[in-house]
């Protein structure tokens, strides 16, 4: 217990600290509590309670706070550090002083066993290159070592992670007048590069050649090769090596050295970063395997694709044939700017506006049937199942598929379905089985003749009948023009991969970095191609009349 004159103490110390809350104006304060602790209360429970609290209050503020605790673990963490550079030292001494061997390869494993990140073996491969035959470019003198050191790239391996310890100088003209000082360039490592050039041409063909995502690299770079290489290091790599500047007059002379004739053109919508709509259109030559020409534009219209068109017409490109879809923006700008160019239309788009009416035609019929009982529901429902028979080419179904379209057709005969049938194929033999030309006009006759009484079928005709048919069969005179616009789409495909967040190809120059580098990979694939447009020969003709020759000769020798 305390004594009496530090009991008295602790009292008068509690009425100063509650005599020290004295209520302001305007305030309200509560004394019943401290009214009741005195009168109800035993006075030496409340001094031992005062002292208690008192103690407590002192107590807490010689505890150490969370700052301390932070300073303390900091300074342990650089012990153990410490203790670490103090056992590897030794061992990285021992390796510089072995580096009188001039590429030689040194196995090192750190002793420290308790530590997993020192227990995978590292190879260093000691590079001193020969220095000594360096000329000065300014006066073509001498040069003499000004100062050396020594870089630490990282370079690839098969087995384990390799580094090279490259023996740099930085060289100095001996010319008293000369004050040339520089390191001379190396081969394989670029002067301040952490990395070899081979292992970062490895990272950058894994995204322009293999598409790899930009975030997949590092792990292929450890997994594959063992480099530790970060995401955002592989992002500058590629967009460097898009951005490289490989001579604009060179690469235009050489496209049209290697011209075939033909040019494809296709866009893909786009958005940039702002949300505002853009188009990639790309020029490529279909024969050689090769872009040609691509560039981002804010619109789709005829004034847009003639801006571009006139950039072709700059490099020197006139073609003899260009492919487009059937959008009619690139049939008024070619008018204008390559007037004397045949305008191939994809086929393959041309079946696809042909299919989607038939399917219109078809699923017309099917709303006007009858749903009242079970059987005519069964009859809806057989048909809208197995309307993709009815659009799908004949010579492509199985025996149970064939089998099944023709209960189809036998359930709806005397109706629109048969002759939307019949339609198709015959549509779609147009454009696989024509020979020539004439050929292709007397099958559309045909087929405008034998289904003009089916108006369900008008807006399937409109798309062969016209002037527009002509752009059709352009392909018919040539021997190697294709009749689709393939190569220009899939090229686009490709292109717009990129704008998915895992490519990080979503700003324009991003973009446009994104598609050189593809553009650039695949024109360095086909280098070597250099086909032309052939047009077809006229054999069918001559062939008859030989024919028809050797006939009458026959014929004139019999009657003699």
């Amino acid at each position: 217990m305390l004594g009496r004159f530090g009991t008295i103490i602790l009292l008068v110390v509690w009425i100063w600290q509650v005599a020290c809350v004295a209520p302001t104006e305007g305030a309200e304060v509560d004394w019943s509590r401290c009214t009741v602790w005195v009168h109800v209360e035993d006075m030496r429970s409340l001094v031992v309670y005062q002292a208690h609290r008192l103690a407590l209050g002192q107590r807490r503020g010689h505890r150490p706070g969370r700052r301390r605790r932070i300073r303390r673990f900091r300074r342990r963490r650089r012990r153990q550090r410490a203790v670490v550079w103090q056992r590897l030292k030794p061992v990285l001494e021992e390796l510089v002083r072995e580096e009188t061997v001039r590429a030689a390869s040194v196995l090192v494993e750190t002793e420290m066993g308790r530590i997993s990140s020192y227990r995978l073996p590292m190879q260093v491969v000691v590079v001193t290159p020969d220095y000594n035959q360096v000329t000065c470019p300014d006066c073509g003198g001498a040069t003499r070592c000004k100062r050396s050191y020594y870089s630490h790239p990282q370079d690839i391996d098969l087995e384990r992670p390799t580094i090279l310890q490259v023996y740099r100088e930085v060289r100095e003209c001996c010319g008293e007048s000369c004050q040339w000082s520089q390191s001379p360039e190396l081969d394989f490592v670029a002067k301040g590069e952490r990395f070899t050039k081979r292992a970062k041409q490895k990272a950058i063909a894994s995204v322009s050649e293999d598409g790899m995502p930009l975030g997949r690299v590092p792990q292929r770079m450890w997994r594959d090769f063992h480099v530790r290489v970060a995401k955002s290091t592989v992002f500058e790599w590629v967009h460097a090596e898009a951005e490289t500047d490989l001579g604009e007059a060179e690469y235009t002379q050489w496209v049209q050295a290697r011209f075939s004739g033909v040019v494809g053109l296709d866009e893909v919508h786009l958005r940039d970063e702002h949300g505002k709509k853009q188009y990639l259109v790309v020029a490529v030559d279909p024969i050689n395997d090769r872009t040609i020409l691509f560039d981002l534009i804010d619109s789709r219209d005829s004034d847009a694709i003639k801006g571009f068109l006139e950039q072709l017409k700059e490099m020197g490109i006139d073609p003899w044939v260009v492919v487009t879809d059937m959008w009619k923006a690139y049939h008024s700008a070619l008018l204008d700017v390559f007037p004397e160019a045949e305008h191939q239309l994809c086929v393959f788009h041309v079946i696809q506006a042909m299919m989607k009416h038939t399917n219109k035609a078809i699923l017309t019929y099917r709303r006007a049937l009858p749903k009242e009982t079970k059987a005519q529901k069964a009859v809806r429902k057989e048909l809208w199942d197995g309307r993709y028979l009815l659009l799908k080419a004949q010579h492509k179904l199985s025996d149970p598929q064939r089998q099944r379209l023709e209960e189809i057709l036998d359930a709806h005969q005397d109706t629109v379905i048969p002759r939307a049938c019949q339609c198709k194929e015959a549509i779609l033999a147009l454009f696989r089985e024509s020979e020539d030309k004439e050929d292709a006009r007397a099958r559309r006759d045909a087929i405008l003749e034998r289904f003009a009484g089916v108006p369900e079928l008008k807006k399937v005709l409109n798309v062969i009948r016209g002037d527009d048919f002509e752009q059709m069969i352009v392909y018919l005179d040539y021997e190697n023009l294709d009749k689709t616009n393939n190569d220009a789409e899939r090229e686009n495909r490709v292109y717009q991969k990129g704008e998915k967040v895992r490519y990080r190809a979503r700003k324009t120059h991003t973009r446009l970095n994104y598609v050189r580098l593809r553009a650039r990979q695949r024109n360095h694939r086909s280098a070597e191609r250099n086909d032309h447009l052939r047009r077809r020969k006229k054999r069918r003709k001559a062939f008859t009349g030989r024919v028809d020759a050797v006939v009458e000769r026959e014929a004139g020798r019999l009657t003699a």
